[in-house]
């Protein structure tokens, strides 16, 4: 995206007022419909994905012994080891 329009600083925004409470519902539509493709959590999503990627990837794998990449480019065994690990 351009300087023109900083997209990514426009859709921190939207999350930033939708978390506030402030968020028209009109526009809260708009944002939830297919094309627009919004992502409230990417957080959420982030951590859905590296679990289908575990899922996919399941035994014959140890609990700590997963793929550190795969061909998607994702890394269950990083984030295997991030989930389980304990505070």
């Amino acid at each position: 995206m351009t300087k023109a329009f900083p997209l990514g600083r426009w859709v921190h925004q939207q999350r930033k007022i939708l978390r506030a409470g402030e968020l028209e519902p009109r526009r809260k539509e708009l944002l939830d419909a297919p094309e627009a493709e919004m992502v409230w959590e990417p957080g959420e999503e982030a951590w859905e994905t590296k679990l289908a990627a575990r899922t996919r990837n399941g035994p014959p794998y140890a609990q700590n012994s997963w793929p550190r990449s795969t061909r998607t480019g994702t890394a269950p065994g990083h984030w295997t080891d991030n989930a389980t690990a304990t505070p």
